[in-house]
């Protein structure tokens, strides 16, 4: 699951293959407070079994016990999915995107060491966001609405050690072009989702801008 910020498109790093985003997103942190919560589940029930070994605390305790590994179990193998690839990278040839035109760029991740895992399918869409801050008292609210999808064509590339991935998409000329205000923005979002034939890939998001 990808996270989504409000903050303005990041600007690219120019390449000589064009202009280069980086996935910043801090996947790990999420995955490490789900391993701590198991750990908290895990260790109350096994402190209630320190208490008094009898049946009325095994059977209170165990739930707790056989949750707590759950919620460590599932974050940790969430944490290794992450680490068999780099963060993700989306090279696109001009800058900023354009309206009415079509959009191909690149999507690059390589694995730790030079390896990685054998990627059966990459799925990828662009989204587009309205994030409209407002105040209600002392408290700040944030509302997200979507106001377009649209799926990306994909074509993957045979790399050693790396996944290469070709995206294809064609922008409206009548969708709005990407916004920033201090309580109201317009964000366009790519996202692509990488799997192999067992599991699901940690997928990568990008914030780009989009003009006339």
């Amino acid at each position: 699951m990808v996270q989504v910020d409000s903050d303005r498109p990041p600007k690219p790093e120019q390449t000589i293959d064009g202009y280069v985003l980086t996935d910043r997103g801090d996947k790990v942190s999420s995955h490490l407070v789900g391993m701590l919560f198991g750990l908290v589940f895990a260790g109350g029930g096994v402190f209630v079994f320190t208490i008094e070994d009898s049946l009325f605390n095994r059977v209170f305790a165990t739930p707790f016990i056989l949750v707590g590994l759950a919620l460590f179990i599932i974050p940790l193998v969430g944490l290794w999915r992450i680490r068999r690839l780099s963060p993700g990278q989306l090279t696109a040839p001009e800058w900023p995107l354009q309206r009415g035109t079509t959009a191909r760029l690149t999507h690059r991740r390589s694995g730790h060491r030079g390896t990685g895992p054998a990627v059966d399918a990459v799925g990828a869409y662009a989204k587009v966001l309205e994030v409209a801050r407002y105040q209600q008292g002392t408290d700040t609210h944030t509302v997200t609405e979507e106001i377009a999808r649209f799926p990306i064509e994909v074509h993957v590339l045979t790399t050693p050690g790396a996944l290469v991935a070709e995206l294809r998409f064609d922008i409206p000329p009548d969708v709005p072009q990407s916004f920033h205000a201090r309580n109201n923005q317009i964000e366009w979002w790519v996202f692509v989702e990488p799997s192999t034939a067992s599991s699901a890939i940690d997928g990568s998001s990008f914030k780009v801008q989009v003009s006339r």
